[in-house]
């Protein structure tokens, strides 16, 4: 029960993550919403935490190692996905929720009003070949920019490989990361190539493998779409970078880099897109200048 509650309030407070740190037999807990995080007044039962893990199908007796799960709740007759992601460290157990709804947005003004971003936004859907990334900050709601993108595409073979998978669509084959099996991005992309892929969708780039095999895609002719946390559109050229990209191929492959932030619309009350939009002659610039 207290479970559900504090779910439902979470979602009705526009709420995206649930921090909770347990240090010793204390647990503390914080909120992220648009303003960022905000801490949370009150003891929090040890049994909580506990029955989360349960419900996420964590292996509470191994925490030693980080784990990712996930369950299902209902509020107001909607499902929502809620992630739980676990991590022990030294003297804290670190457990953060992500509430994950299955609202499908289906054009670009859904999420911005400014119609020179939603037209930019929009001409995504001319490239055929390359790499379009999306970044931001977390909770900045860059998945669901790149979803709604991949959601105008007409007569195209779209693959995902997604940790984990977000929001579910008939219409694009999605393929779950298992780390735990052995099944990282890299093996995923592997098998998705075999698979005659127009387009390729790779949750989130984190590391050199991720990052150098949504190059060697683009350059192999598919159109690759990318989510990144970084806190501008030029960061994202130095991650790539940073993960060991060639400066060349990221030259012939980096299409276009939105970054993006959210506000909070109260009247209303819903949450819309600020983006700031690289294109490819301010790419090159960049990347010839530096």
């Amino acid at each position: 029960m207290i479970v559900g509650k504090l779910l439902d309030h979470a979602i009705d407070e526009k709420i995206s993550d649930i921090h909770l740190v347990k240090k010793g037999e204390k647990i503390s807990m914080t909120y992220r919403g648009v303003n960022g995080l905000a801490p949370v007044d009150g003891e929090v039962p040890s049994s909580l935490l506990s029955y989360l893990l349960y419900l996420a199908k964590l292996d509470i007796s191994f925490k030693s190692k980080p784990q990712t799960g996930m369950f299902n709740h209902y509020h107001n007759y909607k499902r929502y996905f809620i992630r739980v992601a676990m991590m022990q460290s030294f003297e804290n157990l670190s457990v953060v929720l992500r509430i994950l709804n299955q609202y499908r947005f289906k054009k670009f003004n859904d999420l911005c009003e400014n119609w020179m971003s939603v037209k930019k936004l929009e001409s995504l859907l001319d490239h055929e070949y390359g790499i379009i990334a999306f970044s931001g900050p977390t909770g900045s709601g860059k998945t669901t920019t790149a979803y709604t993108l991949l959601n105008q595409f007409d007569n195209r073979a779209i693959y995902t490989i997604e940790d984990p998978i977000e929001i579910n669509f008939e219409n694009l084959v999605q393929i779950q990361v298992n780390e735990q099996l052995g099944f990282g991005f890299e093996q995923g992309i592997k098998h998705i190539l075999r698979h005659d892929p127009d387009i390729i969708f790779i949750g989130e780039i984190r590391d050199s493998n991720s990052a150098k095999m949504a190059v060697r895609c683009a350059l192999s002719g598919h159109l690759v779409v990318v989510t990144v946390h970084s806190a501008t559109t030029y960061s994202t050229l130095n991650r790539f970078l940073d993960f060991g990209v060639n400066r060349q191929d990221l030259t012939e492959v980096m299409k276009v880099i939105v970054n993006q932030r959210l506000y909070y619309e109260s009247q209303r009350e819903r949450y819309l897109a600020n983006y700031d939009i690289l294109d490819k002659e301010e790419i090159l610039d960049w990347l010839n200048k530096e």
